[in-house]
């Protein structure tokens, strides 16, 4: 998660903004760590609740907020560059 600050939609190559979407599935990690506490028997401990909260706020922050804001932008940028190359169109459907 090291370039999570370089994260900057539009304006970075392909593989850049693929590394950011990476940053989504932070919040599985909680999941998969509350689904292991519960099959230990442990569903209902402190631990467990504490990771599915932390899976809630993330998942929510990251993955709506976020991945909403990220992807206006990408889409923006993109028609912005678009429409000053000249190629608007082939930009639409290509």
């Amino acid at each position: 998660i090291t370039s999570w600050k370089r994260c900057r939609p539009g304006l970075a190559p392909t593989v850049l903004i693929a590394e950011c979407a990476q940053m989504s599935e932070i919040s599985t990690v909680f999941l998969d760590i509350a689904w292991l506490l519960k099959e230990a028997g442990h569903g209902s401990a402190v631990p467990a609740r504490f990771c599915l909260l932390l899976f809630a706020v993330l998942f929510f922050a990251i993955r709506v907020v976020w991945a909403t804001k990220s992807t206006y932008e990408v889409h923006a940028n993109h028609f912005a560059l678009a429409r000053r190359s000249g190629h608007f169109l082939p930009a639409l459907y290509g």
